[in-house]
C-alpha cells in the first residue's frame, strides 16, 4: 500500500522543527509533537488500509501482513528520527 502524501509531510516537517531547535525546552515540545505527528500519521495509514481490506467484506492474511509492514516502517521512521537527534 502506498503512503500517502499527508504522512511525508507531517513528517517531514516535524523532523525539521525539531532538528532546527536550540533550546533544551523547545526541543522537548518539538520532539513531542514529532511523536505525536508519527503517531497521528499511523493511525490515519492505518485507517486508510483498513477501509481498503474491509471494502471486500473480509481481511486476508496478506492483508493483516500488509498492516505488519506499515506499522514496521513507522518503527523504522521514529528509530531513523532519534538517531538524528542523537547526533
Amino acid at each position: 500500500m502506498k503512503n500517502s502524501r499527508i504522512d511525508y509531510i507531517f513528517d517531514g516537517v516535524a523532523v525539521v522543527f525539531t532538528a532546527s531547535q536550540t533550546q533544551e525546552v523547545l526541543q522537548i515540545i518539538s520532539i513531542i509533537l514529532t511523536c505525536l505527528a508519527t503517531l497521528f500519521s499511523l493511525a490515519f495509514t492505518l485507517y486508510t488500509w483498513y477501509i481498503k481490506a474491509k471494502s471486500d467484506g473480509h481481511i486476508t492474511k496478506d492483508e493483516i501482513k500488509e498492516a505488519g509492514k506499515i506499522v514496521d516502517d513507522h518503527l523504522k521512521q521514529i528509530d531513523d528520527i532519534t538517531k538524528k537527534k542523537e547526533e
